[in-house]
């Protein structure tokens, strides 16, 4: 919903944040309204213009917040995810800055500002970037509603809308009551007021705005006011008897609640809603009332008690039991007698409990489905009265009472019910019935008991059992042979272990047995042993598994020891890959808290060879030729080894020790010894016999046979024989060169020729070999040198190229300039240089072995830009769009820097000068400029550019600024184009109009409203204008009124909105609203809630704006409701005799008139139509008469009439008492009776 802001007085905002030293004089912003209080969730139009100098070029607009920059930038909102979707801008590049933000919230609460970045014209990349100060403060409040929280019914009473700031739009409140709208707002300002408030006043009050959405929260109003309709019920109805209870109610409309007091024929009797009267007496008899009252009033209600009395005298009921303790499941006899008078015969007999009424009667027990089946009548119609109620649970645990019902011969009306409860002043009741209570069984016991101790079991129930009861005692669910039962009790003496288990208790006769105990005797740890996994010998990396097993409870902790050493825990020690450390004696101890006990084991290991090793004995630590040697074998087994000894793989005698009395280097080898016995063999590490002696053999080879070339790989390699093997280090002409039997030499040269030795040498002695290297190489290290009488050469100067290199035999040389051959011999020379001579020179030497290139050596000779010349990428005419690229060549050296012109303008430097996207303003002569040190040159060329129409624009004149029905308006089409455009269309909202520079439209209507624009064309293209909004204003018309309803059809309690629309700019605010010519609202929404009959009238509304105003035609609201007011009227009026004619006349007011009456008598229907006749009426129609009268909408039933008809006496009876012999003396009493309803 857009939230068109109030127009403030303009203010002088003018600002100027800038950069780049721009002066301020032709750089403004205005803001229509500095402040703006909007209401939440609206639209809100920030409106601005702005200006800016004419030589500086829009690049950006947007707007911003806080003026706090992030970065180096101003953030444009409308690239914040926050705004994205709810700004919208409205403006242009060229004045108008205005914004819409939608949907705004607290959170919007902010200082805006309009931003932009420009630049000028030729400097984009040079922009202006600035902010505008004081920009815009946004406030958005929500509604609050102010009211007091109770007032009382009569006073008048204020509640206020309020906003935290003052609304920028003129605000017109909307009033709410439990969500639905007043028809009636009664509103001043921004206030509600309620004169002579009603209680239908009370509810939730919320307020709005016309035109927006948001609603405040509500606040409760509590209209207090003093108690009325205060009625007084009767629970249970129909006739009260001497021992019933009763309950009187009392209800009333009030508030606050009233407080509800009883009185008895003035006297005062207790306070609350309920009063109640348990086995009521005659004496309870009399006018009760109730008065409800609050601060405000009070109100009272009244109703008469009449208590009919019975005479208990002849009947009795005695019980077996008052009160029956019964095991569960079992069954239960409830014994009873009863009398009753002579006169009367029993109709039925029955059980109920409790005893609660449903609906009129007490409930029989033997139709209640938990009931029915397992209770069994076993008395008769006479006395007994006994039953017996089988499997019995906890939830039969209630009061049980003996029902009759009987009635007197000759009395058609007279029945009794009658119920064993507890009614005091009611003095046939002889026992307040049998209260039956169902247990089950439970045996306490200790949880533990140690063995010997004496323990003591009772079975316990939770009310003494009537029947007498022997129990029954269980262990493991067996019985027990010797019950040893005291009562209910179990006594075990001096307990053994044996005696643990489940114990549980019953009685004898009886199939229920109680939940199980458990029953735990502790005792300590005996028969303790440890048993061996594995019999027979144990050897090593066996498994071998100990077990210790105990009796004892609790269950004993089992530790195990290793020669007095703790071990481990658990029933089982384990030892996996069994070894001689764990031979030895093993013992386990079991224990719990009442005490403990070992058992032990040994275990013996038997394991083949290990651990063999051999050691050398000798006089020294070094063996040399000549010396003695003697080796020793030693090992551990069980049991002990045989020793067999080896060098390498051969036998070379047995025995422990193994001797050599003059080793010689044939003695040199490994040897090892093997232990063996039945269980394995195993060989020692070997030992290794070295012995020593000086190098021998000295001798050097060379890898390469025949000549040797540099670039060859050369290895020297000397051997020798020695031990310890010899150290070799080797010599070049008396110099140390390395170490190592093989000396290499990769991609030999020159300076490795010469004579090489190698000496080889211990500890004992040294040895020299020698050999002698002559290396062959091609040319090497070729290089041209250059003289000339200045380091920079010019055109006309002498040069001198020299060639150097090292190479075996010397070598050949020729000069080339690139590839071509120019010369031989060590010098090239050129006596006069020109261009020509530039370019890449180098020699070549050569011999047998190969031949080397110098690098090459520019000769760069030097000359003034000749040949300029400016050619241009694109052939033909140049369009606006198009690119362009101009490109500038020459000869020179050095190199000519490049520089472009356009008419004595510096543009740039570069070969290459582009221009993309050409517009009209590159047109115009363009030179480069070819320039080095040795002079410069010119060449230039013309661009003219052509370019479609821009700039395309609509102005509109007229003589006033508001365009009103009637008027004159022209429109004018401009533009900027190369050729000048000739062709011009107009259009309305893309529809043809006309063409021409201008569009003129004289006595302008309403059907003018729209957008326009032109289009402006050339042979080069064509372009629109943006469009021009023409918003031609006029009176309200065709105004209507439009029906609201659920429903199509209005019903009375319905709520209608009338809403009335016309056509009319601008839109029309003003709205009353009239019901048949009296004005009774203003707004373009009429509400009406809860309507009623009174309210169905003609209604028509005005709408108006500064233009004039328009009736709508009038609506007629036809409120339909059901039937009411229903009454019967009886013809004719009067006495109604026995043989008379009487008619019976129904009438209501409806909508639609009601044409369905339906009549009853007493309840009972009796007939149909809006008439009820009775012809020859006699005593039968005497009774109560109503009518139903309905419609679609409901049906409602008139006051009932009663009919009492006339007649003479009649049935006229007498009897004679006592009955019977009349003898003489007797007295005697005749009685006249007339047949009536006789009701107790």
């Amino acid at each position: 919903m857009v939230m068109s802001v109030r127009r403030a007085p303009p203010l002088p905002l003018i600002f100027l944040l800038m950069i780049h030293e721009v002066s301020s004089a032709d750089w403004g912003v205005n803001y229509r309204d500095s402040h703006i209080c909007a209401l939440k969730d609206s639209s809100v139009i920030m409106s601005c213009n702005y200006t800016y100098p004419t030589r500086y070029k829009i690049k950006k607009v947007f707007w911003t917040k806080n003026s706090v920059k992030v970065g180096k930038k101003y953030p444009d909102l409308s690239e914040d995810p926050e705004y994205s979707q709810r700004l919208q801008y409205l403006g242009d590049k060229q004045k108008t800055c205005t914004i819409r933000l939608s949907h705004v919230t607290q959170k919007d609460s902010h200082k805006y500002y309009f931003s932009l970045i420009t630049y000028k014209s030729g400097f984009w990349k040079k922009s202006v970037k600035w902010i505008g100060d004081p920009g815009v403060s946004l406030t958005v409040t929500d509604l609050q509603v102010e009211s007091p929280e109770n007032v009382t019914e009569g006073q008048n009473v204020s509640l206020t809308c309020k906003s935290s700031c003052a609304l920028t739009d003129r605000a017109t409140f909307i009033w709410y009551r439990n969500s639905k709208p007043l028809t009636e707002r009664r509103d001043r300002n921004n206030q509600l007021l309620l004169q002579s408030v009603r209680r239908e006043d009370a509810g939730r009050y919320s307020c709005g705005v016309e035109e927006h959405t948001y609603i405040s929260p509500a606040v409760q109003l509590s209209v207090t006011y003093p108690p009325k309709s205060v009625s007084l019920s009767i629970s249970p109805s129909g006739v009260i008897v001497e021992g019933d209870s009763v309950t009187l109610i009392c209800s009333s409309d009030s508030n606050p609640p009233a407080e509800i007091n009883w009185f008895k024929e003035g006297s005062f009797l207790r306070s609350g809603r309920i009063y109640s009267i348990s086995k009521i007496s005659s004496n309870h008899s009399g006018e009760y009332k109730c008065k409800s009252s609050n601060k405000h009033g009070w109100k009272y209600s009244a109703v008469t008690l009449n208590v009919m009395r019975v005479s208990s005298a002849d009947w009795s009921v005695s019980y077996g039991h008052s009160h029956i303790c019964a095991l569960k499941n079992s069954s239960v006899i409830m014994s009873c007698n009863y009398t009753y008078p002579t006169g009367y015969q029993i109709r039925k007999v029955f059980w109920t409990k409790n005893p609660v009424k449903v609906g009129e009667e007490y409930p029989d027990l033997s139709e209640n489905p938990e009931y029915s089946q397992r209770l069994q009548y076993l008395g008769d119609k006479q006395q007994n009265c006994t039953i017996r109620l089988s499997h019995v649970t906890p939830k039969d645990s209630q009061k049980y009472y003996f029902s009759l019902i009987a009635d007197k011969p000759g009395l058609s009306n007279w029945i009794k019910q009658w119920i064993t409860t507890v009614k005091d002043n009611v003095k046939w009741i002889h026992a307040p019935g049998a209260s039956l209570t169902v247990t089950d069984l439970q045996v306490e016991s200790p949880e533990n008991v140690t063995e010997g101790q004496n323990v003591s079991l009772t079975c316990v129930s939770s009310c003494a059992l009537t029947d007498r009861a022997k129990f029954i005692w269980y262990r493991n669910s067996k019985p027990l042979t010797e019950r040893r039962d005291r009562n209910n009790q179990l006594l075990l003496q001096s307990v053994r272990r044996e005696d643990a288990g489940r114990y549980s208790c019953g009685v004898q006769g009886h199939t229920y047995i109680s939940p199980a105990v458990q029953l735990n005797v502790t005792y300590p740890p005996n028969s303790v042993s440890v048993s061996i996994s594995s019999s027979g010998e144990i050897v090593e990396g066996d498994s071998v598994t100990l077990s210790c097993s105990s009796d004892s409870n609790p269950p004993a902790e089992i530790t195990w020891f290793k020669e007095g050493r703790f071990l481990g825990s658990g029933r089982i020690y384990s030892i996996s890959n069994i070894s001689s450390n764990h031979s030895g004696e093993y013992k386990c101890k079991s224990s719990n808290k009442h005490g403990w006990k070992y058992s032990a084991v040994t275990l013996n290991v038997m394991y083949p060879p290990k651990d063999v090793a051999m050691s050398n004995f000798s006089l020294s630590g070094e063996i040399v030729e000549g010396d003695s040697v003697t080796l020793i074998c030693s090992s551990d087994s069980n049991p002990p080894a045989d020793i067999n000894w080896f060098k390498g793989r051969m036998f070379v005698g047995s025995g422990r020790n193994y001797s050599i009395s003059k080793s010689s280097s044939n003695h040199s080898g490994e040897y090892k010894c093997k232990a063996s016995n039945k269980h394995g063999e195993k060989y020692s590490d070997a030992v290794i016999l070295n012995v020593m002696y000086p190098p021998k053999s000295v001798s050097v080879s060379i890898s390469s046979s025949g000549e040797i070339v540099e670039g060859d790989s050369v290895t020297l390699s000397c051997s020798s024989d020695s031990n310890p093997p010899a150290e070799i280090n080797w010599f070049k002409e008396g110099r140390f060169l390395g170490s190592g039997r093989i000396y290499s030499i990769s991609n030999i040269s020159s300076n490795h020729s010469g004579e090489y030795k190698c000496k080889s040498s211990n500890k004992h002695g040294w040895k020299y070999s020698a050999v002698t290297l002559n290396v062959m190489y091609p040319p090497k290290d070729v290089a041209v040198s250059n003289f000339s009488l200045s380091g920079e050469i010019v055109e006309g100067d002498s040069v001198t190229l020299i060639c150097s290199s090292d190479s075996n035999p010397p070598a050949d040389i020729n000069w080339f300039k690139g590839r071509m051959f120019v010369g031989s011999g060590r010098n090239y020379s050129i006596s006069k240089s020109s261009s020509n001579h530039s370019g890449e020179y180098k020699c070549k030497a050569s011999n047998k072995h190969g031949e080397k290139y110098s690098d090459a050596v520019i000769l760069n000779v030097m000359y003034p830009p000749k040949s300029v010349s400016v050619s241009i990428s694109s052939s033909g005419e140049i369009v606006e769009g198009d690119s362009v690229t101009l490109s500038c060549s020459s000869d020179s050296n050095p190199p000519a820097e490049i520089n472009w012109f356009k008419e004595g303008r510096f543009l740039g430097s570069g070969r290459i000068y582009r221009i993309s996207n050409i517009s009209s303003n590159h047109s115009g002569e363009y030179k480069c400029k070819s320039s080095n040190k040795h002079g410069w040159k010119y060449s230039a060329v013309t661009l003219n550019v052509m370019y479609p129409p821009k700039d395309v624009a609509v102005s509109n004149f007229s003589l006033s600024g508001e365009i009103v029905e009637g008027g004159s308006v022209t429109l004018i089409c401009s533009s900027d184009s190369n050729p000048p455009a000739l062709n011009f269309s107009w259009f309305k909202e893309g529809t043809f109009v006309g063409s021409g520079r201008n569009f003129r439209i004289s006595n302008i209507s309403s059907n003018h409203s729209g957008e326009y624009k032109c289009k402006s064309k050339n042979k080069h293209g064509e372009k629109d204008s943006d469009t021009v909004m023409l918003n031609v204003t006029y009176a309200p018309r065709n105004a209507v009124v439009s029906i609201i309803s659920p429903s199509g059809e209005i019903v009375e309690g319905d709520s209608v909105t009338l809403i009335c629309s016309s056509d009319s700019n601008p839109p029309a605010l003003n709205f009353s609203w009239f019901k048949e010519g009296t004005l009774v609202w203003s707004g373009r929404i009429y509400s009406i809630s809860n309507i009623s009959s009174n309210q169905s009238r003609e209604y028509s509304c005005k709408s108006r704006n500064k233009h004039g105003e328009k009736d709508s035609d009038t609506v007629m609201l036809n409120v339909t409701y059901a039937p009411r007011n229903v009454s019967v009227s009886i013809s004719p009026p009067g006495e109604i005799v026995e043989g008379d004619s009487v008619t019976l006349t129904c009438s209501s007011d409806s909508n639609p008139p009601a044409l369905n009456f339906t009549w009853f008598k007493e309840g009972t229907f009796v007939g149909s139509g809006r008439n009820y006749s009775i012809s020859n009426i006699s005593s039968n129609h005497s009774g109560e008469y109503k009518c139903k009268s309905k419609n679609k909408h409901g049906e409602k039933d008139s006051d009932t009439v009663m009919l009492n008809v006339t007649y003479a006496p009649r049935n006229v009876m007498m009897s004679i008492s006592p009955p019977g012999e009349i003898v003489e003396g007797d007295s005697v009493t005749l009685t006249a009776a007339v047949t009536q309803t006789l009701l107790l």
